[in-house]
């Protein structure tokens, strides 16, 4: 059994004033395991603009509504990269060959920190899907 699930890796940009998640890449993971710990790896409440996305929830229109939701009505979560990094490696280490875990994979090695965080900016791993 599994869920729907999008990840994008994003550069979370704060100046005190607004946050700002820029979608630099996107990974389309479609079913994941209820039971692999996938989805609990995302425990922050994504909020700021998301851009780069494509807005294909109503709500997400509406300026009063503070949250990010994703097509199932359900806020949208993130983690930092880090976290999923090590999560996708022990995956694999444990023998799981779900072939888009790969692709994660090397989409999430490419990322030079030193390029991308700052005191204001760091690399996160958004949450989209059910």
């Amino acid at each position: 059994m599994g869920y729907e699930s999008k990840v994008y890796i994003c550069n979370r940009i704060s100046n005190n004033v607004y946050v700002y998640n820029e979608v630099i890449a996107a990974v389309d993971m479609c079913k994941m395991d209820y039971d692999n710990g996938w989805r609990d790896l995302f425990t922050k409440k994504l909020n700021g603009d998301f851009l780069g996305f494509d807005y294909d929830n109503p709500r997400n229109q509406d300026w009063e509504n503070t949250e990010i939701l994703d097509a199932y009505d359900e806020p949208m979560t993130y983690a930092d990269i880090d976290t999923v990094k090590e999560w996708v490696n022990k995956q694999i280490e444990n023998g799981d060959d779900y072939r888009r875990l790969f692709i994660l994979k090397a989409a999430l090695d490419s990322f030079d920190k030193a390029q991308w965080e700052s005191d204001r900016a760091k690399l996160i791993v958004a949450h989209y899907g059910y």
